[in-house]
């Protein structure tokens, strides 16, 4: 009998290290997997996938770089904040949702246009992304296309144009109740402030008063205000 019972334990002992070992395992793979797609590994990438790793993990990882502390992403996010497209389209075969969100509202689309990648903001609205999924916070893809840093303000245009002509709604406010048109004329982006304008984007009192104190300082200031100015003369006027 002791002799069964020390059999049995002997067994229980090794089927709990064996599940361990491969729980680990798994976790590695997963790990690997969101590092790979984040630095745009793409045959790394698909031999983590190949290997088993589960695509539904998420991971906790910081990148002063990118002006991340403790995010949680998944392998989309990853490779949406890296900007690479080979790897996006890859997940998305393997079924991955293009509008997973992370606990702060994030969506891959959300990410990449954070991060200033435009071909990749872009590629994901070609395949299916809405558009105006907000945050936590109530920000958009179209108000970080307006505001975050870019490589080029080409770059920036060109997507804001791209989100604009397929949806994106230029009058959505964010928390703090103001658009991306305010954001985009308070840090004085003048071809911004003009292209959002032409697909409709208004101002709401407050944030015209705001604005109003705001825009004194610069020749490019002015030029905004003039802009703004000239928008709401043509409002009143119809």
């Amino acid at each position: 009998m002791n002799r069964k019972f020390f059999l049995i334990v002997i067994i229980l002992i090794v089927l709990c290290l064996a599940a361990g070992y491969h729980a680990a395992l798994v976790q590695d793979r997963a790990e690997r997997l969101i590092a790979d797609a984040y630095y745009g590994q793409l045959e790394d990438v698909k031999e983590d996938v190949e290997q088993g790793a589960p695509l539904d993990f998420t991971l906790y990882f910081s990148d002063p770089q990118r002006d991340y502390s403790g995010v949680e992403f998944n392998a989309l996010h990853a490779a949406a904040s890296g900007g690479n497209e080979d790897i996006i389209n890859f997940l998305l075969e393997q079924g991955m949702n293009i509008d997973a969100q992370t606990p702060e509202g994030w969506t891959p689309l959300f990410i990449a246009a954070r991060d200033g990648r435009a071909e990749a903001a872009k590629l994901l609205v070609f395949r299916g992304a809405q558009i105006d999924v907000p945050t936590s916070r109530g920000a958009t893809a179209l108000l970080m296309a307006a505001t975050q840093p870019y490589p080029s303000e080409e770059e920036r245009l060109n997507l804001i144009t791209y989100l604009l002509k397929r949806g994106a709604n230029p009058n959505r406010a964010a928390d703090t109740g103001f658009t991306p048109l305010y954001y985009a004329a308070a840090a004085q982006r003048e071809k911004v402030v003009s292209l959002l304008l032409e697909y409709g984007a208004q101002l709401n009192p407050a944030a015209q008063q705001q604005l109003d104190t705001h825009l004194k300082n610069s020749p490019a200031a002015q030029k905004i205000a003039a802009l703004l100015k000239r928008k709401a003369a043509r409002k009143v006027s119809k």
